[in-house]
């Protein structure tokens, strides 16, 4: 994924500012912000050093090495589904239950059938299957719990915001679901 930022002063173009990672959606909201807000100060930086020097600033290509981080080895996650407990096992040990667990199923199920990575709350709120209630549905707060439950139990999946009532689910790993 590529992530290219410029930025004007006045006219004058001061800073273009590239990004790159081998891996898709590496780059979070949260990254994409402080590249903005860095590239916007660098270009701020540049041009008071031109106006209070009276010179000007001649480019030099650089390129900065970082050390890539290992990848770490590509685990099977083991998600068990018990409908009648209406929760998730993972590798065997407890994960989560009721709607954030039946959101969480839904979410893998299209995963693994379809490639699906996108997600929208309206969808969520369509799907009978989830039994959300009609009134008060509390998605944002379901969803919110079952994000911090990942973090915490499952690393290799992520959910991110991918805008306003937009899910990103990543998953780094084998995903194998079965269900009781």
């Amino acid at each position: 994924m590529h992530d290219l930022k410029s930025f004007l002063v006045g006219y004058n173009l001061q800073l273009l500012l590239f990004a790159e990672s081998e891996n898709i959606y590496e780059f979070r909201e949260s990254d994409e912000s402080i590249l903005k807000t860095l590239s916007h100060v660098l270009a701020l930086a540049i041009q008071n050093l031109q106006m209070s020097h009276d010179f000007e600033i001649v480019p030099q290509p650089s390129f900065i090495q970082v050390a890539k981080a290992p990848e770490p080895a590509k685990e099977k996650l083991i998600f068990r589904y018990f409908p009648k407990e209406d929760c998730i096992l993972l590798n065997g040990e407890y994960l989560i239950r009721n709607v954030p667990a039946r959101i969480l199923w839904r979410m893998l199920h299209l995963y693994k059938s379809e490639g699906k990575t996108e997600f929208t709350n309206r969808e969520f709120r369509m799907d009978s299957w989830l039994q959300l209630p009609e009134i008060k549905d509390n998605l944002e707060t379901r969803m919110i719990l079952l994000r911090k439950r990942l973090e915490k139990k499952c690393p290799s999946i992520t959910m991110t915001s991918g805008g306003r009532g937009r899910i990103i689910l990543m998953v780094s790993g084998e995903i194998v679901l079965s269900e009781n």
